[in-house]
């Protein structure tokens, strides 16, 4: 009986170890900028824009080397219709060496709606060839 308990003890100590990892790992995670990216883009697909920007300014607190973090701030950006925040956000993921065509139609949707037609335009010409 007593090595019973032992083991049940044992078994008991294991499952607790195992939980408190699994808590430590789900607290780290929160300070990780893709928790806050991933929070982010879901309010973004929510429509709920200012938390949107909530989560992703924290994203850009933890890491702001990452242009897909600018671009999708940019993205928020263009929603409140704040076009020269978003071209800023456009700047900032383009300097950053990340020169996807995406950042250039956005950066040229952004300054459409800013009435800067050749601006614009001019950046359309870098999607071509």
């Amino acid at each position: 009986m007593r090595l019973y308990k032992r083991k049940m003890l044992l078994i008991v100590l294991v499952i607790l170890f195992m939980t408190n990892t699994v808590i430590v790992f789900a607290v780290e995670d929160e300070e990780t900028w893709q928790y806050y990216y991933d929070k982010s883009n879901i309010k973004y697909k929510l429509r709920e824009y200012e938390k949107a920007l909530s989560f992703i300014d924290l994203a850009l607190d933890i890491n702001n080397k990452i242009p897909a973090i600018y671009k999708l701030k940019g993205e928020i950006y263009i929603k409140l219709h704040k076009f020269n925040e978003a071209i800023f956000c456009y700047d900032e993921a383009l300097k950053l060496g990340e020169h996807e065509a995406t950042f250039y139609l956005s950066k040229g949707i952004a300054y459409l709606y800013l009435k800067e037609n050749e601006k614009a335009v001019n950046l359309f010409k870098c999607l071509e060839g």
